[in-house]
């Protein structure tokens, strides 16, 4: 937390200027140390965002700072300077010399305040920029007014949902509805309609049932999951899946998912299955959205059954898009008894 706290830059060029959008965020006194700044750090100090220095920085002017910036270009002066801030007891950050500082700056996509930060460990800076322009694409500028609708809505859609699982889904379905291109004030009144919408269904529906997701994921590249079934892990509040599952898939679940291991690496008995549906139907019956996850096995029929006995609504999705399921299992036709959405 930057707010009215001093932070300290020694440099006055194009690496200083650098740092000086990132840090011209936040609400900190900045100070620059340099004997001569480039025409951007000039403007800033003409009108007021900077106060400049112009001379050589000395440790009692890095002392009581919140953070300090070696941005000089010069490498002994940087190494030097960062010695300096290190004895007074302010972190430092090197610009381009991760090997002395105290801590990294991320490239960082700013959708205030929705913040995305892209690091690399310092090892690869120009790839996190790289990482930072697609993202950049991929959010449109409407992605903080639609943050902060959401913002102005929570104390309200939980007076209207109270159960805590329900009012989840109902954000899940309010933002994979798609975020407007346009921060207007058109877009705006039509993504609350419907907000308001999605709140009033959910209202009046309850909690509603579990649902079940029966997902082939036999590759160990999350890559090469499907859209559908990347959503699915995101949106599970159980993974049940088999102990031989990929850690790469594991990550692409909330933090706060449950993960049950079920049955030995393949296992494919009927036995094995009978019991993999009972956890099915057991977990779903809470009001959960649980994924199944399979790899080297197939869902079996003791798993649809179990669940189709049970009044359970689920799917079966490849989790590939070069993925084919076989379309029977032991002559069954592979049963989908609803669908999520």
């Amino acid at each position: 937390d930057l707010e009215a706290r001093k932070v300290v830059i020694a440099g006055g060029g194009e690496a200083a200027a650098r740092k000086l959008m990132l840090i011209l965020k936040t609400s900190a006194q900045i100070v620059i140390f340099a004997e001569k700044v480039c025409k951007e750090i000039a403007e800033l100090e003409q009108a007021g965002r900077v106060a400049v220095v112009r001379r050589s920085i000395t440790a009692g002017d890095i002392a009581g700072a919140a953070l300090a910036y070696a941005a000089t270009g010069r490498e002994q002066t940087d190494r030097a300077f960062a010695a300096l801030a290190r004895s007074a007891g302010v972190p430092v950050n090197a610009v381009d010399r991760a090997e002395f500082s105290d801590f990294l700056t991320p490239a960082i996509v700013d959708r205030d305040p929705v913040t995305v930060a892209i690091g690399t460990e310092g090892a690869a800076p120009v790839l996190a920029r790289l990482v930072k322009a697609r993202i950049e694409a991929m959010l449109p500028a409407s992605t903080g007014a639609v943050a902060r609708l959401a913002a102005a809505w929570r104390r309200r859609l939980a007076a209207l949902v109270p159960e805590p699982r329900a009012r989840r889904r109902v954000w899940q379905r309010f933002f994979a509805g798609g975020i407007p291109s346009s921060d207007s004030a058109a877009s705006l009144a039509a993504a609350e309609i419907r907000l308001k919408a999605l709140a009033g269904a959910a209202a009046l529906a309850g909690e509603g049932p579990g649902f079940v997701s029966l997902v082939e994921a036999g590759a160990d590249d999350p890559a090469r999951l499907t859209a559908k079934t990347r959503r699915r892990l995101h949106e599970a509040e159980v993974i049940v899946h088999d102990r031989g599952m990929s850690p790469r898939l594991r990550e692409l679940a909330r933090r706060e998912a449950g993960f049950i291991p079920v049955g030995p690496v393949g296992a494919s008995s009927g036995g094995a299955k009978s019991r993999i549906g009972e956890v099915l139907v057991r977990e779903a019956r809470k009001g959960q959205r649980v994924v199944r996850l399979f790899g080297a096995s197939q869902p079996g029929f003791g798993e649809t059954a179990a669940l189709r006995q049970a009044g359970i609504a689920f799917e079966i999705e490849p989790g590939a898009p070069a993925a084919n399921p076989a379309a029977t299992l032991a002559g069954q036709p592979l049963p989908v008894n609803g669908a999520l959405l």
